[in-house]
């Protein structure tokens, strides 16, 4: 999909990063994957509170939010301390219904990007 923008988000976009996280559970469940993504388990506070330690950027085509992803600059729960030459990346999701196989991978060639 060549026509996707990225930018990170903002207080005005938290609730179109809860739909797309929420449409992600709920194809991950379609799909039998149990015990991870619920449905309603994250709200425009978790994003908040994220965009205010890392960044939360968003994927955008024709003006609606089509993927998104947290970087995180630190991950001390997963990785224990480390030096600051690392980005983390969570959370990553597409919107299934309008972006072609592959979007995932590029929006995490532009995290690469922002990492290095």
């Amino acid at each position: 999909m060549n026509d996707l923008r990225f930018r990170l988000a903002d207080d005005a976009d938290l609730a179109a990063v809860v739909r797309l996280r929420d449409d992600a559970a709920r194809w991950m469940l379609a799909q039998g994957v149990t015990g991870q993504w619920q449905p309603g388990e994250l709200g425009g506070d978790h994003f908040l509170r994220i965009m205010e330690s890392g960044e939360v950027w968003l994927a955008e085509a024709a003006d609606r939010v089509v993927g998104a992803w947290e970087l995180w600059w630190e991950d001390e729960d997963a990785w224990g301390p480390q030096p600051p030459t690392a980005g983390y990346v969570h959370r990553l999701m597409v919107d299934r219904g309008s972006v072609p196989p592959g979007t995932g991978r590029q929006l995490l060639r532009v995290a690469e990007r922002r990492v290095a």
